[in-house]
């Protein structure tokens, strides 16, 4: 990438994603989790998009166009991704859908905005979706046989690449963190009633550690995507930068690795050096 900030904020990005998706992993109550840290995530940034980003915006109706979209597209993904945790093995659940998502967001770049990466860009774009298919445990035959038995995975990748798409656009014309309020806000209102419904099945003991819980993953999980936004904002290309995001699954890797006591087999230590290598090569 000729400008090295988005690669940068993309990585540290990348990072806080793997870190609160290593507790929703965790925890039994996955939808209420995902409700509970984007209603934090709300209140965390409202106070800076009022005060700094909304005073600049000169409102109409064709801005509100794009976040609407987001909001809609958030919403399914999210309902999507919990549906997916509870009915595919985390371990395979995860790297398939992500991967699928990023091949699906760098046709979508090529195609919708014209962009143009270089080669080595696109070879380590190409090594990072290898890598990340590596992780997945079984034969490929078994992963293309899993998606034909539940379409969660390939559901949660197209609610990736939509909603990608739509804030790759919709920083353009908004500040990033007002499209990531505007998402988050209308996630909450969409996804409150079942959301809240599972809510009230966590013990009355067990509630406030719960609530805790959130409001830390809350905050981690709303910077991470407000620093992918702005990223995108500075003039990341959608098809580098989504796939780079994508290294949280190395970084996830390591975590579960020294957090859980997960092994390390050999699929993973070759997934790990073919993420490395897509990363150097997408730094040239």
């Amino acid at each position: 990438m000729s400008d090295q900030l988005p690669f940068w904020i993309v990585l540290l990005s990348a990072l806080l994603h793997a870190i609160w998706n290593l507790q929703a992993k965790k925890t039994q109550y996955k939808g209420a989790f995902l409700w509970w840290i984007t209603f934090w995530g709300c209140l965390f940034i409202t106070p800076l998009v009022i005060f700094y980003e909304w005073p600049r915006i000169t409102w109409s109706a064709r801005l509100w166009l794009f976040p609407m979209l987001s909001i809609v597209s958030h919403a399914t993904y999210t309902f999507c991704l919990a549906e997916s945790y509870r009915r595919v093995p985390f371990s395979i659940a995860y790297p398939v859908s992500r991967g699928l998502a990023q091949v699906f967001i760098v046709i979508a770049g090529l195609l919708l905005f014209k962009e143009r990466p270089g080669p080595w860009a696109l070879m380590g774009v190409g090594l990072i979706l290898f890598g990340i298919q590596a992780t997945a445990p079984g034969a490929f035959r078994e992963r293309v046989q899993l998606l034909l038995h539940s379409p969660w995975p390939l559901m949660v990748a197209v609610c990736i690449c939509f909603y990608t798409t739509i804030d790759h656009r919709s920083v353009q014309v908004l500040p990033p963190l007002t499209v990531c309020l505007i998402s988050n806000i209308g996630q909450c209102l969409i996804l409150a009633r079942p959301q809240l419904r599972e809510f009230a099945t966590v013990p009355r003991v067990d509630r406030l550690a719960f609530m805790r819980q959130t409001i830390l993953w809350g905050a981690v999980s709303t910077a991470g995507y407000s620093l992918f936004l702005y990223a995108q904002h500075i003039g990341g290309l959608i098809s580098i930068v989504g796939p780079l995001r994508e290294t949280s699954v190395l970084m996830g890797m390591i975590l579960s690795f020294f957090v859980l006591k997960e092994g390390f087999q050999w699929r993973k230590i070759v997934a790990a050096c073919l993420i490395v290598s897509g990363i150097f090569l997408i730094e040239r």
